[in-house]
């Protein structure tokens, strides 16, 4: 016990000295820091970045940082290339930390952008010279303490001025912008230095590692990271077809954890499952088809194979689980329960003009989403959004006393009757029907679908009335209608739901 104590107390101190020890600089050594940002003119609109340097070098008193390089909104004239994903990053090409003095941070110019956040209170500098000999001049205008993710720190405060070549303050989109340097966290608000000065969106920190604290990235070994007794309930939809002839194939299945093994080598995750499906299937000429069944399963997680799961926001990605498209970017998602990262990987790679380009294919995924401790949460993919899509869902989970969504239940699946479909009837009443017929539709179709379309036909198949439905309870006046036998037709985008009798009296 005192061992644990004693060990515990010098861990302490050293992670109070290494955070002593960063003393004011805007980017600390060998931490990651996560910020958030908003801006409707830029590309992302609104997401997280990171600060994270691949590399360094040590050239006397001075360090230079290489970080991580993300794609960058650069389309050509012809509108062939749209991100070139080697270009720089949002802190600029590199960073320079000159002893125990400046950080030179790099514009999109090539202009240094000097940032002495180490100098006392009141300090001035040029912080980056401007055309005609004007220049964006720097102040730190305070020191306060503020709450730092959830850790108070002293800060400085520094804003930014424009001055002409005979230093009176001059009209500028920066004038009065800010940035804080907080004493062990470093920036904590940032600006866009790739974009310094013109860019004056702010750069809100959320997280930083080394230790764990709010908003860190996440990779495979976090994302796969189930324990015995999770479970997961999942729907999938795939629907392909014309409107003459089309399949409907629809996935109900829970997957509970019965084991897990993990390889010598750390590399390979073995889970076994157990596995309750039931699967409903329409052809359009065949009718319903329905497979039930609950059985074991085993799937291998092979990390090294999952690599570009590890990227950080708005990295490049490469994917070798898909065979085309399979290059595209990374997002992270904060949530108060679970971090999810998001994936889009809809383009491809010129090596000729080194840039991403948007291929001529048909085909098309929505950005495919994988939740921390979840696995694959949403994925969609489209050859049209009527006729032919698909889409995977994780509408329930189970972690410990951790739980989300609305569950299936393993028992009703598995029954021989179409009741076994969690709510999914279609309900017209009352049938013998006088003056109006009402139709009430499952929220869950509603949800899934968006419109339908609710079409009656007499004997000779003529269309007599239709209606929009948009709400789950639809009344329909009948008293026009003769006394007799009518077909009715629910659509959804020309897809028939669902088709019946009416009779009228």
């Amino acid at each position: 016990m005192r061992l644990t104590i004693l060990s515990l107390f010098l861990l302490t101190l050293l992670l109070e000295f290494t955070a002593s020890a960063q003393n004011y600089r805007p980017v600390p050594a060998g931490r990651d820091l996560f910020f958030h940002f908003n801006d409707s003119s830029s590309f992302p609109t609104a997401s997280y970045v990171a600060i994270h340097f691949d590399s360094s070098i040590v050239i006397g008193s001075d360090t230079i940082l290489y970080p991580y390089r993300i794609v960058n909104d650069d389309r050509d004239s012809l509108g062939y290339c749209l991100f070139t994903p080697y270009d720089t990053s949002w802190i600029g090409h590199q960073v320079i930390a000159e002893g125990s003095n400046a950080t030179i941070f790099f514009n999109k110019y090539n202009d240094s952008v000097r940032i002495n956040s180490t100098w006392p209170l009141n300090s001035s500098w040029k912080c980056v010279s401007l055309k005609n000999s004007a220049y964006i001049e720097a102040t730190i205008t305070a020191k306060v303490f503020s709450l730092v993710l959830d850790t108070t720190d002293t800060v400085k405060v520094i804003t930014f001025q424009a001055k002409d070549s005979n230093n009176l303050n001059i009209s500028h989109p920066i004038n009065s912008k800010q940035i804080r340097v907080a004493k062990n966290f470093g920036l904590i608000q940032a600006l866009n230095f790739h974009e310094f000065p013109d860019d004056t969106t702010i750069y809100d920190l959320r997280g930083i590692s080394n230790p764990n604290r709010g908003l860190v990235n996440i990779t495979a070994r976090n994302i796969f990271d189930y324990d015995v007794g999770d479970e997961f309930h999942y729907y999938d939809l795939d629907r392909w077809g014309s409107p003459s002839y089309y399949i409907i194939k629809e996935r109900y299945y829970i997957l509970t954890v019965l084991s897990k093994t993990t390889s010598s080598n750390l590399d390979t995750i073995i889970y076994t499952y157990e596995k309750c499906e039931a699967i409903f299937i329409y052809d359009s000429d065949l009718g319903y088809d329905t497979t039930r069944f609950k059985t074991n399963i085993t799937e291998n997680i092979v990390l090294s194979e999952l690599e570009f799961m590890n990227k950080l926001p708005f990295e490049l990605v490469i994917s070798t689980q898909v065979i085309y498209p399979h290059v595209g970017w990374s997002e992270l998602i904060p949530d108060s329960l679970r971090t999810s990262k998001q994936f889009d990987l809809n383009y491809d790679y010129d090596s000729t003009k080194q840039c991403v380009f948007e291929p001529l294919i048909s085909w098309f995924d929505w950005p495919t989403i994988y939740s921390k401790g979840l696995g694959l949460t949403h994925k969609r993919g489209e050859q049209d959004p009527i006729f032919n899509y698909w889409e995977t869902n994780l509408r329930y989970y189970k972690k410990g006393n951790e739980t989300s969504g609305n569950p299936l239940d393993c028992n009703k699946l598995l029954l021989r009757t179409t009741s076994a479909m969690p709510d999914e009837s279609i309900k017209i009443f009352p049938n013998p029907a006088s003056e109006s017929v009402n139709i009430l539709l499952p929220k869950s179709l509603i949800q899934r679908n968006g419109l339908l379309d609710f079409r009656l036909y007499d004997l000779m198949g003529r269309e007599l009335l239709s209606s929009l439905m948009t709400q789950q309870l639809t009344n329909i006046q009948t008293e026009t209608l003769a006394t007799g036998l009518y077909f009715y037709e629910i659509t959804s985008h020309q897809i028939s739901i669902a088709k019946g009798k009416l009779v009228v009296q």
